[in-house]
């Protein structure tokens, strides 16, 4: 058995023509159906599955699946590639720029999701992706 970052599998050796075998779907072979379906059955988050289900617009949800997967470019995924910026706050409140701090606990982004709360006639203000 070899693994490799893209998965294990078995290789052995025989007189066969060689075929590839598509291992997520029933068929064996490749469809986009089968890696939504890989996408949003295998998380064990319910609220990502949620996400391609919502009837909004497909770049909104590569957004909120970016950020449920926390691969949005913010300060502290930069710092990880080795970019030696200021890793805090673009909005100057000296906490480091995280995808949670960034979108729902910067005092920027609480007075933002207080306006639309307000255009929508709501109280409800996310303090967090879930």
């Amino acid at each position: 058995m070899e693994c490799y970052l893209a998965g294990c599998f078995e290789i052995s050796i025989n007189n066969y023509d060689d075929s590839v075998i598509w291992l997520i779907g029933k068929s064996g072979k490749f469809s986009v159906k089968s890696v939504y379906n890989a996408l949003t059955k295998s998380s064990s988050r319910a609220y990502q599955k949620r996400i391609w289900k919502g009837k909004i617009p497909k770049k909104n949800q590569i957004f909120l699946w970016l950020m449920t997967n926390n691969a949005i470019l913010t300060r502290d995924n930069l710092k990880k590639r080795k970019w030696q910026g200021d890793p805090n706050c673009v909005f100057f409140c000296d906490r480091e720029e995280i995808i949670s701090h960034l979108f729902f606990q910067c005092p920027v982004a609480k007075v933002i999701w207080g306006i639309v709360a307000k255009c929508f006639a709501t109280h409800n203000i996310p303090m967090n992706l879930q």
